[in-house]
């Protein structure tokens, strides 16, 4: 006579963290804070990781980082539908933008170099001449 198969069973938790034979975490999953706030990490080696998270608010988020912690790149929605994209290169001291950054701010294309903007396709504020 075959065995009968087992019914799936949910699983409810916080948090679960799934580590690999040498006991390194390798994916996290879970829930923090009032209001929540939701996240999944997949750990590579040398520590890379990928997360993908939502707010409360409802922004979604995903963001790698490197062997430092240090984020690399990150593509963001946020509750009010500006979408942003960011690269880093810690080693030059380069960022690239693209995206909507603020509420009410166009969507640019922004280079900067060691903190300081080097080109960008945001207008120029002008400032009004005293009279």
């Amino acid at each position: 006579m075959p065995k009968r198969k087992a019914k799936a069973k949910d699983i409810v938790a916080r948090s679960i963290t799934l580590t690999d034979s040498n006991g390194e975490t390798r994916i996290y999953m879970g829930v923090h804070g009032n209001p929540a706030y939701s996240t999944i990490c997949l750990y590579g080696e040398r520590e890379r990781q990928i997360e993908l998270a939502a707010t409360p608010e409802g922004g979604l988020h995903i963001s790698l980082r490197d062997g430092t912690s240090k984020l690399v790149a990150g593509l963001s929605i946020t509750f009010d539908d500006r979408v942003g994209l960011y690269l880093y290169d810690h080693r030059s001291g380069t960022r690239t933008e693209l995206g909507s950054g603020l509420a009410g701010e166009p969507h640019h294309i922004t280079l900067h170099h060691h903190g300081k903007i080097h080109w960008t396709t945001k207008k120029a504020l002008r400032r009004k001449k005293a009279a």
